[in-house]
């Protein structure tokens, strides 16, 4: 009930908006979503070393990337952002 509460209270005073194109209902829409291209690669830099076998679903280079890994870090009501991360990572294994 708390958790409820809670979140009804998050979604009022921060309400939740595509990082790329401002459509408001999650961090990262659908459309923006398939805009990202998927690695299928390993690290090129940690294969050799004690990282062999480093993989990473998205290029960091991404301005879109960037901006949801700093939202996740950096502010606390924004922790939500975990779930449309591990997303892309699952996307990246599948």
């Amino acid at each position: 009930m708390l958790d409820k509460i809670k979140n009804f209270l998050l979604d009022i005073f921060f309400p939740k908006f595509c990082f790329s194109c401002k459509k408001e209902g999650s961090y990262l829409c659908k459309d923006c979503k398939a805009t990202l291209e998927i690695s299928e690669i390993q690290c090129p830099k940690c294969q050799s070393g004690k990282l062999n076998g480093l993989y990473f679903a998205l290029p960091y280079k991404s301005p879109l990337i960037k901006e949801l890994i700093k939202k996740f870090k950096y502010e606390p009501f924004a922790k939500e952002i975990s779930n449309t991360l591990v997303s892309l990572i699952l996307d990246h294994f599948l």
